[in-house]
């Protein structure tokens, strides 16, 4: 059995039908659990997130069941080699991740805190756009850090 390999680059938009193309900049969603559980401390919680560039057999997948936990008060650093998805796992989870981009399955929740009524959480995979605007930069954001190359 032989095994072809393609890298992201090669799986552009241009190759698939245009009724395969998605309707939202995030793509089709599938395979997404909601939890019900309370997240208490916990601020972020991924679970089994994957991320697709492309559709069908031309599909690259680019993160592969990624869980992802945050608790109040920390810091959240991702760093590893060039291309090996740390970009697009915090695109898709914000939901800032353009097509071919597809979030193939998993949940985020993020929690935006607790009051007299109880507590806030928003379905970060399945939020309306109105929603995502009103959490992004307010309360959640990505801060990107190229290296000085010196």
């Amino acid at each position: 059995m032989t095994t072809e390999s393609k890298r992201v680059d090669d799986v552009v938009a241009n190759e698939l039908p245009p009724q395969a193309l998605p309707t939202t900049t995030y793509g089709p969603i599938t395979a997404t659990r909601h939890s019900e559980a309370s997240m208490g401390e916990r601020i972020l919680d991924v679970r089994n997130f994957s991320v697709d560039y492309g559709w069908g057999k031309n599909a690259v997948r680019a993160v592969d069941d990624v869980d992802v936990h945050l608790d109040r008060s920390k810091v959240l650093g991702i760093a590893g080699e060039s291309g090996s998805g740390k970009s697009t796992l915090v695109y898709a989870i914000t939901r800032l991740l353009r097509a071919p981009g597809v979030i193939k399955g998993g949940e985020a929740r993020f929690n935006l805190g607790s009051d007299d009524e109880g507590e806030h959480v928003i379905d970060l995979v399945n939020a309306s756009e109105r929603e995502l605007r009103s959490v992004r930069w307010s309360s959640i954001s990505i801060v990107l850090q190229k290296l000085p190359t010196n």
